[in-house]
């Protein structure tokens, strides 16, 4: 049990640097369903100032009254006017909602100076949200909007540097970028120093600042942040090894991140930190997988393998190896050729069949 026990954690938990967004599909850092709406100081207006009404009326969750004065922001030629009409129409939050007019009004705002605005700009073209997907060019924007003060775009620039697809892989440069985001504030640049610093993405790994970071974004709501801290709990790197304060993180993240729910679902599966309870962790596990988790499929193969809380069923299992080696989750292609050992060519076959059906549903 306790070589299952290590093999299923490095499985969950070493794709921490693969995890997905809403939007992505290719790197670790999560983005949530929409981008954060864009913060301002509100002494700074009038007091029937459009903008800060239509702010207002955004924050209560009243998007037709947001979307109306954004317009008569924008009609008088404000960049913030500008800046929330494209970010609603960005969002789907505006009537008719379209990209092209989202891209349309930022480049306006863009044309004003309008740091938020080009940032909003990269994350099109690095999502293909009314553009082909083009990580160069949402490099440059992102630029751009850091040298004109967006952290944010420090910060996502240096994610792609990490990364290195469609641009060259600089992780030094990264490193640097993310510390001048994080010096700033910026939640994602203290979130991407963690990660860096936990993988060791430019040098060796240093555990203590990669707390000292996480915890920093945890303390804002960040929900990867609050999963990374409960990753380090867990592996008691950095900190002491403490199965509570690991369960406290992640069930702070687990709203947001399938990643933190995938952890809360093994703590539960084994007992640790929490109460053992085998219906919550298979739950977990399958929530995990339902926001594009796979590892979380690996979590239910150990389940079925097993029988812990079902009936045993090998092909099940089998199928959920199948598609988490696929996926390239670590553990998932030693657990499938150890299962398959044990298994016919028709009940292999079946187990193929049905993995194909759970990759068909992602």
């Amino acid at each position: 049990m306790a070589l299952r026990q290590a093999c299923f954690l490095c499985g969950v938990f070493l794709l921490v640097a693969g995890r997905c967004g809403a939007f992505e599909t290719y790197w670790p850092v999560a983005v949530p369903a929409s981008p954060p709406a864009p913060e301002f100081r509100e002494s700074a207006s009038a007091p029937d100032d459009p903008f800060i009404a239509g702010l207002k009326a955004f924050r209560a969750g009243q998007m037709d009254d947001a979307y109306r004065n954004a317009l008569q922001s924008a009609a008088k030629r404000d960049a913030r006017g500008q800046l929330a009409l494209g970010y609603l129409h960005l969002i789907g939050k505006a009537p008719e909602a379209d990209y092209a007019k989202a891209a349309g009004y930022f480049e306006l705002a863009r044309a004003q100076g309008s740091a938020l605005a080009t940032m909003y700009l990269g994350v099109m073209f690095e999502y293909g949200l009314g553009f082909p997907r083009d990580r160069g060019a949402a490099a440059r924007f992102y630029e751009e909007a850091g040298s004109r003060g967006a952290s944010t775009g420090l910060a996502r620039l240096a994610n792609l540097k990490f990364a290195g697809t469609e641009i060259p892989k600089d992780a030094s440069g990264g490193l640097e970028l993310a510390t001048r985001a994080a010096a700033a504030n910026d939640v994602l640049g203290q979130y991407l120093l963690g990660m860096a610093y936990y993988h060791g993405w430019s040098g060796a790994s240093d555990y203590a600042k990669a707390y000292e970071n996480a915890q920093k974004a945890a303390a804002s709501g960040h929900a990867q942040s609050n999963t990374l801290m409960g990753l380090l709990y867990l592996e008691g790197k950095g900190v002491k090894q403490s199965d509570e304060l690991a369960a406290s993180y992640y069930g702070k993240a687990a709203a947001g991140d399938g990643y933190a729910r995938a952890g809360l679902a093994y703590l539960h599966l084994y007992g640790r930190g929490v109460p053992k309870d085998e219906k919550i962790a298979r739950e977990y596990f399958e929530d995990a997988l339902k926001q594009n988790v796979a590892a979380g499929g690996l979590g239910l193969g150990y389940i079925y393998r097993d029988g812990l809380g079902v009936a045993k069923d090998a092909v099940q299992a089998m199928a959920y190896f199948e598609y988490c080696a696929k996926a390239g989750v670590a553990g998932a292609t030693a657990a499938r050729d150890e299962l398959a050992k044990q298994l016919s060519e028709p009940q292999i076959a079946d187990a193929r069949k049905r993995a194909d059906l759970i990759a068909a549903k992602k």
